[in-house]
C-alpha cells in the first residue's frame, strides 16, 4: 500500500496535470479536497514535507482548504450515481451472465454452458 505522503504527492500530481489542461479550479475542488484530509496523517508521517505540502495546498484552495461552498457546488455539478438508477441496472443485467466451462478433454463431449444465478454454490 501507499502511504499517506505517496498518495497526497499522487493527487497534487493530478491535479498538476488537470490544471496545466486546462481544468478549472472549480472542477479540481474535491481532489484538492482528498489530498487536504491527507494531511494530518501526513504530518504524523513528517511534518517538515506536510507543512510544506499543506502551504501548495493552501496557495491552491485558500488557507482553510477548500471551502464547503466550492465542495458544495462541486457535488451539485457532479452528483453520484442515484441508488435507483443502479438498481434497475442491476435487474436489466439480471442471470442473463452466462458462464462457460473448460472444453472437455479430447475424445469427450464438450459440456453446454450453464446459467449463472441460483444453486451455483453446490460446484
Amino acid at each position: 500500500g501507499w502511504t499517506s505522503l505517496e498518495r497526497l504527492k499522487a493527487i497534487l500530481a493530478i491535479d498538476e496535470e488537470l490544471e496545466d489542461g486546462g481544468v478549472p479550479l472549480a472542477d479540481r475542488i474535491a481532489l484538492l479536497d482528498s489530498a487536504w484530509r491527507l494531511l494530518p496523517d501526513v504530518a504524523r508521517e513528517d511534518g517538515t514535507v506536510a507543512g510544506r505540502l499543506k502551504a501548495e495546498l493552501q496557495a491552491l484552495a485558500g488557507s482553510d482548504g477548500p471551502s464547503r461552498e466550492l465542495l458544495e457546488d462541486w457535488r451539485k455539478r457532479f452528483p453520484p450515481p442515484s441508488s435507483c438508477a443502479s438498481r434497475s441496472n442491476r435487474k436489466s443485467r439480471g442471470n442473463s451472465r452466462i458462464r462457460n466451462k473448460r472444453p472437455a478433454p479430447k475424445g469427450r463431449e464438450a459440456e453446454q454452458p450453464t446459467q449463472v444465478g441460483a444453486g451455483d454454490d453446490a460446484r
